[in-house]
């Protein structure tokens, strides 16, 4: 990792423009966040009223498949070509990203697909990004800075973690060239973007945390064992996903198609299962975890809709359904190993995602904003050593 000192501004109008621009660009994230959340929260009461939106679900994912491939073929990878953006310098999107995968999640959420947010808000904080940087350009050392700032801003506008959303711009970037400039650029705009998103009528979920249970030796080794079980179900998300895009492209080598197979198996287990419980974010699954404890079979369920949803190329992200897969495994988990139910969940909730997408810092710092510094000094370790188990693979890999 190389840390560089605040490079020197040339004059105090390019500093002014600086400073204008991420101003600029924190707001119109922030904004743009906000009222996506606003309609994410909309598109989603609107099924839980209409359940037959479900059948609707092959249609969206054939249509949403197919204008990707015929009009924005390069954004079909979706964050991955951001992060692959930040370690190779190659910013080869525009505005365009943005009202695309603003409208596709949101079909997908409509119709039922088991997806969550991040991957859109980090994708059109991306697309604003390029937008002001043709309205104020800049020389390329800034332009990867710009980029990083975006992506901080959009994470931190859509889960309300200004801190983690810091931490993730930099986390998910191999090349770990830090300067104090782009610290300080990334950490304004990820606190600007969301205190303006929370203008907006929003409100980020909160969650009902246990007491921290007293420390011990057999504590210690309940962690580990949790810490595995962590890590092992991240990188099953991971495997499985792959392995299920591998079976989608011997069926058929038309992605769209591919979509329209994943919602009719998606639509097949929900009437076979009886329950809709595994479609969208659920959010309200993710809160009764914290509050009681939970079948050791809805994780996995959850897994494997997520796993098929974003393999046939349904659009969102992976993290909320990351955190139910995590927090549902930590409230079973939790029972078994006699901690409070609250307690495992919230360490699930932090570390499945941690390990899944190689961020096990960002995750323990979203621990400390979301359930309070306690928690922060017992999920470090917890995802370092998931991330650990997990092995090399990522969510986020583009190799």
């Amino acid at each position: 990792m190389k840390i560089a000192v605040l490079p020197k501004i040339a004059s105090i109008k390019e500093l002014v423009r600086w400073i204008t621009a991420l101003l600029l660009l924190a707001t119109c994230v922030g904004l743009v966040s906000g009222v996506f959340l606003y309609a994410l929260d909309g598109v989603t009461n609107f099924r839980l009223h209409v359940p037959y939106l479900i059948f609707g679900l092959p249609v969206a994912g054939y249509f949403m498949v197919w204008y990707y491939q015929k009009f924005a073929p390069s954004y079909q990878a979706g964050t991955k070509i951001l992060v692959a953006a930040l370690n190779n310098d190659n910013q080869n999107w525009n505005f365009f990203l943005a009202p695309l995968i603003f409208v596709t999640t949101l079909l997908t959420h409509l119709f039922g697909g088991s997806a969550g947010r991040e991957g859109t808000a980090v994708q059109m904080a991306a697309g604003v990004e390029s937008a002001i940087r043709k309205l104020v350009p800049f020389d390329a050392t800034k332009q990867k800075t710009f980029l990083r700032c975006a992506l901080a801003a959009g994470f931190s506008a859509v889960f309300g973690v200004p801190l983690a959303g810091f931490v993730f711009a930099f986390e998910i970037d191999k090349t770990k060239n830090i300067n104090a400039f782009s610290v300080a650029s990334a950490c304004f705009c990820a606190l600007v973007a969301n205190a303006v998103a929370l203008l907006l009528p929003i409100s980020h979920t909160t969650y009902k945390t246990a007491v921290l249970p007293d420390w011990s030796f057999g504590l210690f080794l309940t962690l580990i064992a949790c810490s595995l079980a962590f890590g092992f179900t991240a990188r099953l998300f991971i495997e499985l996903q792959e392995k299920i895009g591998i079976v989608f492209q011997k069926i058929t080598d038309k992605k769209p198609l591919q979509a329209f197979v994943g919602g009719c198996i998606l639509i097949a287990l929900v009437f076979v299962l009886q329950t809709d419980r595994y479609l969208g974010l659920g959010i309200s699954e993710i809160e009764n975890a914290f509050l009681q404890p939970t079948d050791g079979a809805v994780f996995g369920w959850k897994l494997l809709f997520t796993a098929i949803t974003l393999a046939a190329g349904f659009k969102g992200g992976e993290v909320t359904p990351l955190f139910f897969i995590g927090a549902t495994l930590g409230s079973f988990l939790a029972v078994q190993l006699g901690l409070p139910v609250g307690f495992v969940a919230a360490l699930g909730f932090v570390a499945v995602f941690g390990a899944a997408a190689a961020v096990p810092l960002t995750c323990a710092i979203m621990s400390l904003e979301l359930f309070g510094e306690q928690y922060f000094y017992v999920a470090l370790p917890v995802c370092i050593l998931a991330r650990l188990f997990t092995g090399r693979k990522s969510i986020y890999q583009t190799e």
